[in-house]
């Protein structure tokens, strides 16, 4: 009989994620439009959605890496490539889909907020987004859905697993990590002498497959009885990466340039590498990210990511009558909308999502959603 390890937790936190991501784009379709101190006040809190991303990385290297410490190798299966393909592109495939149906026939005006980025659509932004090359150029990263930029980040990185783990199993975790730093360079120098058209702050895999690596760091210091940090440790490291965020969004916000972004993605990477060992040392806040309203959410996760700002930009142009305040509009899309978007999320779950998961086959599994990404 197969052992099941069940992690609510990782669900619970990419819940919360999905959650914050759905809220800060709500509240930037406003920020433009409006000056009332309650947007001006909820946008301080709700700013920084592109940083969730920094979370579903870490989470995803983490879970990625859980079966093969189990299994007592460092090396990917056969089917590998299509098990992420199944489960991570096939929905991507079913929202894009989504995305240029609506967009054909009622979401494909500009509305003079966040989703004009995402129209019109032509069929260079089409073969981009099948390709997952979309957030190389700018031209094409936000097209069509702008969430969708990351999933490209995402499956590129998978392309680069099978290489850290040889390098894991040959020379160990630091020579790991630092070739994540020397791949992350190479990204940016290439992206950066690209020219114009390029998006270097989002494109390749820069700095996100560090991220990746740190969350594979987590789940070997979390799940193989040769390794341990102390809490002391831990609680130092913790200090670091609070640091590295808290300079990296000081200088963000005297100029806001992408590498200053950049030091505050590594900086929360490294919290969020914190985290996830902080659940294994018998802390409250497992018990937080435990509770079932959250993981939940975390279950759908993906789907929620894949189609919220879709539901959004309908909500906007179809359930909210101009003939009401900026500030009602405001609240309306947060505490009815949300709900209804994630409603709508969870039957594209089910319908689009759910089919496509994999069933676990090693000995140890994770019981928890761990769709990585979304």
């Amino acid at each position: 009989m197969k052992a099941k390890l069940h992690l609510p937790y990782l669900d619970g936190m990419r819940g919360l994620c999905a959650l914050y991501v759905v809220i800060h784009h709500i509240v930037i379709q406003f920020i433009t439009l409006s000056d009332q101190r309650s947007v001006r006040y909820t946008y301080a809190i709700f700013k920084q959605g592109h940083y969730a991303v920094d979370a579903f990385i870490v989470i995803s290297g983490f879970c990625l890496m859980i079966p093969l410490i189990g299994a007592q190798t460092y090396k990917v299966r056969s089917d590998f490539f299509y098990k992420r393909a199944k489960r991570i592109y096939m929905p991507y495939l079913m929202a894009m889909i989504l995305a240029l149906v609506l967009i054909a026939t009622i979401i494909g005006d500009k509305s003079g907020n966040y989703w004009d980025s995402c129209v019109p659509v032509t069929f260079k932004d089409i073969a981009a987004h099948l390709l997952l090359v979309h957030d190389i150029f700018k031209k094409t990263i936000y097209t069509i859905n702008y969430p969708f930029w990351s999933i490209s980040v995402e499956c590129r990185i998978y392309l680069l697993f099978p290489l850290l783990l040889l390098i894991w199993r040959k020379w160990g975790i630091m020579a790991t990590l630092g070739t994540t730093m020397i791949i992350s360079v190479c990204f940016w120098v290439i992206a950066y002498l690209g020219g114009s058209s390029i998006a270097i702050t989002q494109s390749g895999v820069n700095p996100y497959i560090i991220l990746f690596c740190l969350g594979m760091i987590a789940a070997e210091l979390s799940f193989n009885p040769v390794r341990n940090i102390s809490k002391v440790q831990l609680w130092l490291v913790t200090g670091f990466g609070a640091a590295v965020a808290g300079i990296g969004l000081l200088l963000k916000s005297h100029d806001n340039t992408y590498i200053n972004a950049e030091i505050v993605d590594l900086g929360l990477g490294v919290l969020c590498f914190c985290l996830l060992l902080f659940t294994q040392k018998g802390y409250k806040v497992t018990k937080v990210l435990s509770a079932k309203p959250v993981v939940f959410l975390g279950t759908f996760a993906y789907s929620i990511y894949l189609i919220h700002s879709i539901i959004i930009e309908v909500l906007w142009k179809y359930a909210l009558p101009e003939t009401i305040s900026m500030k009602a509009r405001f609240f309306s899309l947060i505490f009815v909308g949300t709900p209804i978007i994630l409603a709508v999320a969870y039957l594209f779950y089910l319908a689009c999502e759910k089919p496509f998961m994999n069933k676990p086959k090693s000995k140890v599994v994770i019981q928890a959603s761990v769709s990585e990404l979304a």
